[in-house]
């Protein structure tokens, strides 16, 4: 899930959910919401949070949420969703 989120494929990463993939934190704590967030992908944002809405509130070790990378990353269409 974290691979397809960071290579931007929005119909593995549904296809993965689907077949209950669980969404889990790499050993930074970014989970693919947080991935998908820092690159701008508001596609495969919408489709995690449907998935599971409690991802908005999930932070990094470093207790960033995925609104505060994608401000970092100046990714303004995130920021709004």
């Amino acid at each position: 899930l974290h691979l397809a989120t960071s290579k931007g494929h929005l119909r593995i990463v549904t296809k993965l959910l689907a077949a209950g993939a669980i969404i889990s934190g790499d050993n930074q704590g970014w989970n693919p919401i947080h991935r998908a967030a820092a690159l701008g992908r508001n596609d495969i944002i919408n489709i995690l949070l449907s998935h599971s809405p409690s991802l908005i509130d999930s932070q990094t070790k470093e207790h960033q949420t995925a609104l505060e990378i994608a401000t970092e990353e100046g990714h303004q269409s995130t920021i709004q969703l």
